[in-house]
Formats: C-alpha cells, structure tokens, sequence
C-alpha cells in the first residue's frame, strides 16, 4: 500500500530547501555520547526535545541506539512532526526490510533461524502470504472477541477485587499479563493455555523470551554510579538466544500443538510451511499482540484515571446507557454507539503509543517537508520517528500534551489522520500489501472493551502515579539537607493515620542522643523564617486524598503563607517531561489555575506536563489558596538521584530569597550534609546499648 505523504517532487519543493540540521559526532565515539544522552544525561524525550531547540528543527540528524558494537550504522534523520513523519508509511519511498526494531535486529535465533513477517519489507513475495493469513486469522475468529474478553476480564477483575479485600492492594500489572496472554492465546487457537504444557506460566516464559530482544531500547533507571556497568551490560553486546531457547522451544511446543487448524490453513492455503507459520504466530501472538497489551490497559487507565471524575462519569453514563438499551449485553452494536469511549482509545493511543519508534530506509533520493521548511534524504539513509513527540504536534492538536478524552467525538474524527499508534494512519485499514498492524481493529476494539468492562462494574477510580517518599527520594533528602543547614529545631510530631509507621535512629547526630526519627515531624528555623515537614515513609495505598486534605488544613491553621511541596519523579514519568530549558527542575503552582506561576517561570523553571491540576489531592490544597489567598502551592520535581537533591534545596531556597551562604555548612557549598544521608534513618545503633556489662 502507498499512503499520502510528505515526499515532494524534488524539482518542485513547497517550501524553502533547507540542509539537514545536526551531525553524527566522531565515528564511534559520536554514537556513544548520543547513547549516553538519550539514556542517561538527558532521557528519552529531551534527548529529541533538545535537538529540536537547538537546531530550530524537527527533521535533523543524529544517531540512534543502541550502536557499537549492536548495530553496524546508527546514523538516522529524525522526522518528530506531523507533516514529515507519515514518508515512514510510503512503501513506494521506503524500505523496511530487517529494520523492525531500529537500526539493529536480534538474531533469528529467537524466532526459529526465520525472517519474521515483522522484519520483512512488503515487496518481498513472503510478506504477503504471512500478512494474508494473519487478516484471515483475525477475521476468522471477530466474532469470539467481545465474549472471551468479557470471560477472560470479568475473572481479572474478581481477583483484583479479592486482592484488595485481603491484602487491601491490588497488583493489576501482574493480574493483566497473565490475563491478556491467557485471552490473546484462547482467542486464537480456542483452547486456553492451561490445558497446554504451558500451564499458568505463559505470560512468564514469554516475558522472558521477549526481554533480551529489547534489552538494547530500554535502561533500567539505576542510580548514575551504575550506569557505565548498564549501559556496557544492556547496549554493548547483543544477548544471545540461547539463554531463553528453553522456554521459547516450550512456548512453540504449545502453539505448534493447539495451532493445528490455523496450520493446515497456513500451508494449504498461503503456501507457509507449518513450521515456519508457527514461529511466525509465536511472534504475532506473543511479540505484537500480548507486547503490546501488557503496555496498553495499564497506559488506558493511567491516562483515565489522571482524567478525573467528571470524564469517569461521562464514560459510565455512555457505557451503561448503550448496554441497557443493548438488553443488557455487550454487543458491537452498542459499542459502536459509545463515542466517548472509543474518543478516549484513540486519545490514549495518541498521546503514549505503545510502540513509539518507527524506521525505514529511503529507497531513493526523497524531498520530505516538515511545517517549515524542505530537506532531502539520500537513497539509503535511514529515516527515524518518534511517535510520542511527533502525534503531539502543536500545530495539529490543539494542547498536544494534555489527555482530552472528547478530542476525536465529532469533527474531532478528522484527526484520526494524525493518529499512528498502528504504523499507519487510523483512517487506513491494513492489506497484506502494507507494514501497519493487522489487528489494529482488534487492538482498538480490546481497549474499549476494558473501559467497558471497568466502568459498568466501578463509577469510578483514583491513581497515585508517582514516586513513594522512601529512604532515598529526592524530595526527603532535600528536606533533611535543609533541616541540618538551616539548624531547625524539631518542634513536633504529626500523627496520621494515612501515613505508613516507621521508626528509625537519630536523623541528624552527629551522635546518637536517644531521639526517634518518625514518619512525619515539624522542624522550625526561626532565623530563616521557614517551618519545614520531613514525610519519611509512604502514604497508605488509596489514602492520599484524606492525606492531602488534612496536611491543607494543618498548614493553614498554622498561619503559614507559603507552602513549598519538594518532590522526585520516577524515571518512567521523568523522561517524558520536557527539559528544553535546560534545567531539571519543574514547578506547579497555585498562583494561577492552569498552574503557572511567573516568578517561577523567571526563575528558569517550566510547569510540569503530564499532570492534571484538578486531580482531587492538587485540588485540596489550590482550594485552600483561593478560600483564605494565604496558601501558596509549588511542587517541584525532577529526577531521582541522590546529587539532585542538593538542587531541589537550592531551589527551594531561591524561591524564599535565601541564599545557601547564610546557611551552616560543614562542605564548600555551605550546605551541612546531615548524618541521615550515611544509613536510612541516621547513624548506626549504638551497639554498646546490648553490651552484658
């Protein structure tokens, strides 16, 4: 197939004729550094953010992981807007042959010595024939979607909810791998994975095949000591095959043996051997669908659950209202009335795509146009988008970074267009002739069938996404490194019943005295004019509204004008916040209500994206602010290692016109490190205290 897209004739450009901005560096060396940066020194999404600042550009070249010694050219052009990105659709214009996973591909060790359909271009005559039996698959078994996934999910969410009776949490993480994998597999072959050799461990051992085929694209988000030993274990050598060919050879036992039907189908009718039409379903069932179902139910929730009530109680009335008028059954008729529902999928999809890298080779020299501006590709370089950047286009969508669940409802619909999550555009249907996804209608009709199935049994739900405040959050230490440098005193203790007990040493010595440290004490430096609240354990799963609610009460009856919330992101969050400033810090504030603040803004710093300001624990406290405009809320946050937080109080200071001069250090910074920062609670216990004598 052979979309539109953002070739031009190259006699006749459109817009200006411009030279690719940016470089690959130094060989070799040039390609470590880039690695280094979109791993460690800038993240995922500032390392594109950057170049696109720095060049003025969203077409430009750079290298892309893993490089040496994985893959032999890491040299790429970057396409990140909506004009320049569809040239990665065109099959006339571009390659796709070996190029599945980037710039480098695992060995066909691990899938059986075969070229998956994945890794093959469509001109070759093999493609065709795998793609034609994936559609006829797929078609062949629509109409048993919606029913085993009511079955398969209505069973997940029994054991969720007996798991929060007993344990009073509930791990969906684990409970949707195990769930999907069981679903996807009886969807497929009619039979479900327990009655294979598998047993309950499929989700499992194709967790561990699918990981050393990834290991390349992912870190693990150690603290910066480890990552020279990471990046050397994860990026520098491919892993071999042979360390999973145990529970891959188990897993192809499985569907060789309960394939039968769909093998016969292969062989007679598409001409695939049936050993090669098994590897390949092993690596469509297990690598593309179930892949990309452990990443998209948890992303869906996330992103509706940050959306708050009102959107949940739109979706549960537009849910409930179809099924009943249904007779009380989920059928695609009633689905397709829910227009809500299936504007949230496509809202999820656009904004964190599950699959965010796409690649292709230019098979001949290409004029490509972004909003701005002409380039031209040579035949044979390799053309590279990020998808996460690229679908939130600010000249398309209209405030790209914010989750709004009605985007596509209406004339919305003609956006779909912009939406790519599938390797091709949502107004496209997949052929055999293309690379998008064959199940892309089954991916998306999967996604509605979960809101479904979770807001006709629940109204509605509330998410902690974000970092527990343990031994070593940034947040805390920045707070003992204030305490200990401005020498407050401690003047109390909270006592809350929404926060975790715990009970360590004497934080701040330099000698054990014999004083507890607790989960949340109140310190006071009266010279510095500031009160401060160490929080040193995390807040009980599903009590962080009444938690929030009473720390706005306790600082407003205190007095206090100005509260300063010190915070760390976790690295999954942390790489999708954007850094073009240059700094790591980030602020939300209550000054305004899209929270915003100028001072901070001058300050160099820029609001935190991915947040919603009127999510109920924020709201707590805003509503404070603008009932007594005595409570000034600011949040920063940034990442997660220990150095950072030396920034975040510096930061704190700043913001109260402090300077870390005035303080009593025992460093050059004249910061006082605090003996809390050598064990988790303070010093060591003092062992004389079990002496006999």
């Amino acid at each position: 197939m052979s979309t539109s897209s953002s070739s031009a004739s190259k006699k006749q450009p459109k817009l200006p004729l411009k030279q690719i901005p940016g470089d690959y560096g130094q060989p070799f060396f040039g390609a470590i550094k880039d690695r280094y940066d979109f791993f460690y020194n800038q993240g995922r999404d500032e390392f594109f953010k950057a170049r696109i600042q720095k060049y003025n550009s969203t077409v430009f070249r750079t290298n892309m992981p893993p490089g040496p010694f994985i893959a032999s050219n890491p040299k790429v052009v970057t396409v990140l807007d909506a004009i320049s990105f569809p040239i990665l659709f065109d099959n006339s214009k571009v390659e796709k042959r070996d190029i599945f996973d980037g710039t480098y591909m695992p060995s066909t060790d691990f899938t059986g010595g075969y070229r998956i359909c994945s890794f093959l271009d469509p001109s070759e005559p093999k493609h065709t024939s795998l793609k034609k039996f994936f559609l006829s698959l797929l078609s062949a078994n629509h109409k048993n979607v919606i029913p085993l996934f009511h079955t398969h999910f209505t069973d997940l969410f029994v054991q969720a909810e007996a798991q929060l009776l007993k344990d009073g949490k509930s791990d969906f993480n684990t409970l949707n791998d195990k769930t999907s994998f069981d679903f996807i597999f009886e969807l497929f072959f009619g039979k479900h994975p327990s009655d294979t050799n598998l047993g309950s461990k499929g989700s499992t051992l194709v967790t561990l095949w699918l990981l050393p085929q990834l290991t390349p694209q992912i870190t693990l988000g150690l603290p910066k000591f480890f990552n020279v030993f990471e990046d050397f274990l994860l990026h520098t050598f491919p892993f071999p095959a042979l360390f999973v060919k145990p529970a891959y050879n188990k897993v192809y036992k499985a569907f060789y043996e309960s394939a039968a039907k769909a093998l016969d189908e292969a062989e007679s009718n598409f001409g695939i051997s049936r050993d090669e039409a098994c590897h390949n379903l092993v690596f469509l069932v297990c690598f593309n669908a179930y892949g990309g179902m452990k990443l998209l139910f948890p992303s869906l929730l996330k992103w509706v659950g940050l959306a708050g009530e009102d959107l949940h109680r739109k979706l549960r009335d537009e849910i409930r209202e179809a099924v009943k008028e249904a007779g009380g059954k989920i059928t695609l008729a009633a689905l397709e009335k829910m227009t809500l529902t299936k504007s949230v999928v496509y809202e999820a999809l656009r904004i964190d795509p599950s699959v965010p890298f796409q690649y292709g080779k230019a098979k001949e020299d290409l004029i490509i146009e972004s909003h701005d501006a002409a380039f031209e590709i040579k035949r044979g370089e390799v053309i590279f988008g990020y998808q996460t950047i690229a679908t939130r286009d600010g000249k398309i969508f209209k405030n790209p970074d914010e989750f709004i669940g009605d985007r596509f409802v209406g004339e919305g619909e003609k956006l779909l267009k912009y939406v790519w999550w599938s390797n091709g555009p949502e107004t496209v249907s997949p052929s055999a002739e293309d690379k998008q996804c064959a199940g892309k209608d089954l991916v998306v009709l999967m996604n509605r069938m979960m809101l479904v199935e979770f807001f006709l049994r629940y109204d509605t739900f509330t998410l902690d996404v974000g970092t527990f405040l343990l031994a070593g959050a940034v947040g805390q230490l920045a707070v003992d490194l204030l305490v200990a440098s401005t020498k407050a005193d401690r003047i109390g203790f909270l006592d809350s019943p929404y926060v975790l007990p715990c009970v360590g040493n004497d934080a701040y010595g330099p000698v054990p005295q014999g004083q507890l440290a607790l989960p949340l004490e109140a310190y006071e430096s009266a010279s510095n004019g500031m009160a401060l609240i160490q929080q040193r354990s995390p807040v009980v799963k599903g009590r962080m509204i009444e938690f929030a609610k009473k720390l706005a009460d306790y600082v407003a009856a205190s007095g206090k004008k100005h509260l300063i919330v010190l915070s760390s992101l976790d690295f999954g969050r942390w790489q999708r916040i954007d850094m073009s400033s240059g700094s790591q810090m980030h602020y939300l504030s209550s000054t305004n209500s899209d929270g915003t603040d100028d001072y901070c803004e001058r300050l160099g710093w820029k609001r935190l994206q991915d947040y919603n300001p009127n999510q109920r624990s924020w709201k707590y406290l805003r509503t404070l602010a603008e009932g007594n405009a005595m409570l000034e809320d600011r949040s920063f946050e940034e990442g997660d290692n220990t150095p950072d937080a030396f920034h975040l109080a510096e930061a704190a200071c700043k913001l109260l016109g402090r300077s870390p001069s005035d303080l009593h250090g025992n460093n050059n910074d004249n910061w006082f490190i605090p003996i809390s920062w050598k064990t988790v609670y303070g010093p060591p216990a003092d062992l004389s205290l079990l002496s006999r004598e």
